[in-house]
């Protein structure tokens, strides 16, 4: 960068005429002028940064749209991903409903179980009061028994009663007829004689 050599120019001023107060202010005025104003290679250098930036710009806009095609194929991908979401939200929901039938039908099954255990049951209750009653009756039929076997002892015995009175009522049938005739006997030899005395 250009710098004003400002003593050698208070001189030629001074030389050329002026007061040096105002040669001074004429100088200083001149070196704040300059140090705002760009030489060449002061704008050489912000041409070059310029280049610089432009280069880093079109980096960047390769940059950024590469970006872009990544976004992109990023947003191509997640639409992909939502699809497939979608459809294993479908899926979860027929699972869930098949889920929810397959429940349905265990609670049916469960209920249809639950009668036929209470129907069970009460054939059982049932089979338990027939087997009691088998075997009081067994108990009964048994004791029957028992009475046939004594009325059958018994019978036994009357009949040997039995015919001990029919041999006596014989014997005693013999002697009434024996009797019989004689008595019969007698009570006509009576009447004879009654007739003979009268």
């Amino acid at each position: 960068m250009y710098s004003l050599d400002t003593h050698a120019a208070i001189r030629d001023l001074e030389a050329a005429g002026l007061a040096s107060q105002q040669a001074e202010a004429i100088v200083a005025a001149i070196s704040r002028a300059d140090e705002q104003l760009a030489t060449r290679v002061d704008v050489a250098a912000v041409g070059a940064d310029v280049s610089a930036v432009k280069s880093d710009v079109a980096a960047i806009g390769a940059g950024v749209a590469a970006v872009g095609a990544g976004v992109a194929t990023v947003e191509t991908r997640v639409a992909a991903v939502e699809t497939r979401v979608a459809a294993v939200e479908t899926d979860v929901a027929a699972i869930k409903s098949d889920v929810a039938a397959v429940g349905t039908r265990v609670a049916a099954i469960e209920t249809r179980v639950a009668a036929i255990e209470t129907r069970v049951a009460a054939i059982e209750t049932d089979v338990a009061a027939i087997k009691s009653d088998v075997a009081a009756i067994g108990t009964r039929v048994a004791a029957v028994e028992t009475d046939v076997a004594a009325v059958k002892v018994d019978v036994a015995r009357f009949e040997g009663r039995i015919a001990t009175v029919e041999s006596n009522l014989a014997a005693q049938r013999s002697e009434f007829r024996w009797m019989f005739g004689f008595l019969s006997t007698l009570i006509l030899v009576l009447i004879g004689k009654v007739f003979e005395i009268v």
